[in-house]
């Protein structure tokens, strides 16, 4: 029985070093997703003025 618990200990201790790990893990997630959609929204931004300047030209040149 001592062995099982020993183990059990053992395993509780992996378990929370890799939760601590996922967490650590996640925060760097959090913020690459963050400076995704920020990203994203600049592109947004940039695309809207070269995709009306894009149109303009096309129906000046027709």
């Amino acid at each position: 029985m001592f062995i099982m618990a020993e183990q059990h200990a053992t395993t509780d201790k992996f378990l929370e070093t890799t939760d601590k790990q996922s967490a650590t893990t996640d925060k760097p997630l959090e913020t690459t997703d963050k400076q995704r959609a920020t990203t994203d929204k600049l592109l947004e931004t940039t695309d809207r003025p070269i995709l009306s300047a894009a149109n303009s030209a096309r129906g000046t040149n027709m």
